[in-house]
Parts: C-alpha cells; sequence; structure tokens
C-alpha cells in the first residue's frame, strides 16, 4: 500500500512540474509578444529626407522659450498697434453697400 500511495505522490508532482514549466513557457511567450507590440517602431531619418510613414508625437511638449518669446513678440506689436486702436472703427470697416 505504501508503494501505491509513494508512486501517486511521484505522479502528481510530475504533473505539477509539467503544469509548472508550460505555465512559464507560456507567460513568458505572451510577455514577449506584448513587449514587441508595445515597443515603438524607431526610424533612422536624417536632416531633409522625407519619411517613409507619417510621423506623429507619442507626447505633447510645450517649448517653453519659444512660448514667452511668442508672448515677448505679441506684447511688443500690441503696444505698436496701439495708435491703430485710436482710429474709430467706421474707418477701418467701411461699408461699400
Amino acid at each position: 500500500m505504501a508503494a501505491v500511495t509513494k508512486k501517486k505522490k511521484t505522479a502528481a508532482r510530475k504533473q505539477l512540474l509539467i503544469a509548472a514549466v508550460i505555465g512559464f513557457c507560456t507567460l513568458l511567450i505572451v510577455f514577449a509578444l506584448v513587449s514587441l507590440s508595445v515597443t515603438p517602431v524607431k526610424y533612422d531619418i536624417s536632416v531633409g529626407e522625407v519619411a517613409p510613414v507619417s510621423l506623429t508625437a507619442s507626447r505633447d511638449v510645450i517649448d517653453t522659450v519659444s512660448t514667452n518669446a511668442d508672448t515677448i513678440r505679441f506684447l511688443i506689436s500690441r503696444s505698436f498697434f496701439k495708435t491703430i486702436h485710436s482710429v474709430p472703427l467706421s474707418f477701418i470697416f467701411m461699408r461699400t453697400a
């Protein structure tokens, strides 16, 4: 009777080991497929070269230096156009009807 129980335990351990190996291999294959599908494609493009596909940015980035420079230019031009705003709107938007 002890020999039968020992064979059952050995068979159960063998089945558990096989199930663990199959599960690990499946997990490894799924991880490889997901990691390959998630990583972005990299292109080797130099300046002036036409891109083979339409490229889009992966995130929005604000260039604060250029934005501040544009703001300063806007404020300077606004002070320049204050003289135009002193002209009545009827002279600027004359209707020809």
